[in-house]
């Protein structure tokens, strides 16, 4: 068997002949990038990192959470969404919603309800999807950021984005106002979101919202009756 030492001595030989030595060169670049070409080829292939989805965009994509509802510091509401099916109570009556069709609890099963009064109306609206779309109709204050991986998020939209969010005719907004909208996160989780109205002629001024066990819920049992 021939060995690398005597291969180099006879490439060193005929290198000495112009007539081979550009053929060897050659023939040493070709094997060079050959070899180059196949390491890389031979390297496993890096998976594309995924693109961090900000808070914002992780409340949009939520399929489950628990809420409370306050709103102007007084009425306390509190609910359960879990994918299209949201259920929530007041201090007198329970409520659930399917696809936008609300049902009222009585004697045991749920019934359609058809005539909704302005706070129910509001509790429909309320969902992380309709306020995640209003939100982008807004623009950031202010940012500050906190402690232990939480960030407040001040946004300003125009009044008349928000009166035709809530199809509220019946709003008086004062001369260039603007509604105030504060969101609080914690490790990429929207935990609170409150709607200051003050600009607005309306008996509804305040508006907040806090989220917990969000997408932890399982299931929804309802009884409707058919």
């Amino acid at each position: 068997m021939i060995e690398i030492k005597e291969i180099i001595t006879k490439l060193l030989e005929l290198m000495k002949n112009k007539k081979y030595r550009a053929l060897i060169i050659l023939v040493i670049y070709f094997v060079f990038f050959f070899i180059i070409i196949s390491m890389m080829k031979s390297q496993p292939k890096e998976f594309e990192k995924k693109e961090t989805l900000n808070a914002l965009e992780n409340y949009r994509l939520s399929s489950s959470y628990d809420y409370t509802l306050n709103i102007n510091r007084e009425i306390l509401i509190k609910g359960t969404k879990y994918n299209d099916i949201v259920i929530f109570s007041t201090d007198s009556d329970d409520y659930y919603i399917d696809k936008d069709v609300v049902y009222k609890k009585f004697n045991q099963t749920y019934q359609m309800c058809d005539n909704l009064n302005e706070i129910e109306e509001m509790v429909v609206l309320l969902n992380n999807i309709n306020i995640y779309n209003l939100i982008k109709q807004a623009y950031v204050d202010y940012i500050k950021e906190y402690v232990d991986n939480k960030k407040q998020t001040e946004y300003i939209i125009d009044t008349t984005y928000f009166m035709a969010f809530f199809n509220k005719q019946s709003m008086n907004p004062l001369n260039n106002s603007h509604v105030n909208i504060s969101v609080l996160e914690e490790n990429n989780q929207i935990k609170s979101i409150i709607f200051n109205l003050g600009s607005i002629e309306n008996r509804i001024n305040y508006i907040e919202l806090n989220y917990s066990n969000i997408n932890a819920i399982k299931q929804i049992d309802i009884k409707v009756e058919g």
